[in-house]
């Protein structure tokens, strides 16, 4: 039977990265810093797309799709380009009308791209990863037999027997 750490050591180093406790030391300091600006940046990007769901449902999905009004849409245009133009642009640019069913997926799927968390499927209640560090979450799943899914930036890694 294999630890979360052995099927890390198996899969990519980012997620073995995430799974480990660095040993900070006068070698790896430097590289440590460039790992650490990188995830500053996913971090902020993954704050930003957060806050673009959240202003989303916080106008309410049903109120975007019913309302006519162009200037409702570019009100709320408007607000999501002044949260971060760089994703507002990724998606809009040469774009003609504002789909928001489309534009809720793009968020979903970035959103899923980004998260920090490792989600740890299990099929057994007693087993919980949560203690090895604070972004894995373990997620019972009674479709599993054996074995667990580990799901980290929208990639799955499957290592139980359904």
């Amino acid at each position: 039977l294999y630890t979360l750490k052995d099927l890390a050591n198996s899969t990519n180093y980012a997620l073995k990265e995430n799974l480990e406790k660095k040993n900070t030391n006068s070698q790896n300091e430097s590289k440590g810093s460039k790992n650490e600006n990188v995830n500053n940046q996913d971090s902020y990007h993954y704050d930003k797309l957060i806050e673009m769901k959240d202003y989303i449902n916080k106008v309410g999905i049903y109120n975007i799709v019913v309302n006519d009004d162009n200037n409702f849409i570019q009100d709320i245009m408007s607000h999501l380009r002044l949260i971060d133009e760089d994703i507002y642009n990724e998606f809009f640019l040469g774009k003609d009308e504002f789909n928001i069913e489309d534009f809720i997926n793009y968020l979903d799927f970035e959103i899923g791209k980004y998260d920090p968390n490792v989600y740890v499927y299990v099929g057994d209640k007693s087993v919980n990863y949560d203690k090895l560090d604070k972004r894995i979450k373990t997620i019972y799943n009674s479709k599993i037999y054996k074995g667990i899914k580990i799901v980290y930036k929208n990639i799955l890694y499957d290592f139980s027997l359904s």
